[in-house]
């Protein structure tokens, strides 16, 4: 009887490996994430002269590299309110996201002189943040910033919810 068990188990296992084994669930994979990184590999612009100073503090490479962005420009009391999502166009081969591979994405919003990044990954865990303030000189100062800290997290959430929700309903 064990050597019938023995048989059977070997011929599933050939038969698999010729079948090919069952794909994993990509989403699990990839991340909550993955889709909006396609989106941004796929139709974010790569505009020419893009400040992208704040990506060696985030350790995922060198400054004004370019890179594949999509933003959403809103009017306030104050001025204009500029949110964007962004990923090194090394990240985007062929317009998409790199297969396999770790991809970063990040989001920054800017309002009245000051911005703050985040760094995520396609699994939507906040990595890395960063402070940017504009001076009078028209250059901007940029600083990592702690993300054990409640305030940054909780802004980090804000501007991952509003491209989860604006990106799922284009017309908001």
């Amino acid at each position: 009887m064990f050597g019938r068990w023995v048989a059977v188990g070997f011929l599933f296992v050939i038969g698999m490996a010729c079948a090919g084994w069952p794909a994993p669930a990509l989403a699990d994979e990839r991340g909550p994430l993955w889709g909006m990184a396609e989106r941004v590999c796929a139709s974010g612009e790569t505009p020419a002269g893009t400040n992208s100073e704040d990506l060696p503090l985030h350790g995922i490479g060198a400054a004004n590299q370019p890179i594949r962005v999509i933003q959403n420009v809103e009017q306030t009391g104050g001025g204009q309110r500029v949110r964007g999502i962004l990923m090194p166009v090394a990240q985007c081969p062929e317009n998409k996201p790199i297969a396999g591979g770790t991809i970063h994405l990040i989001f920054g919003m800017a309002e009245l002189g000051e911005g703050h990044s985040y760094l995520t990954s396609s699994a939507g865990e906040l990595i890395s943040a960063v402070h940017a303030v504009a001076n009078t000189d028209n250059t901007v100062s940029f600083k990592r910033i702690e993300t054990l800290d409640s305030r940054i997290r909780g802004q980090f959430q804000t501007e991952k919810e509003f491209w989860l929700a604006k990106l799922a309903n284009p017309a908001q």
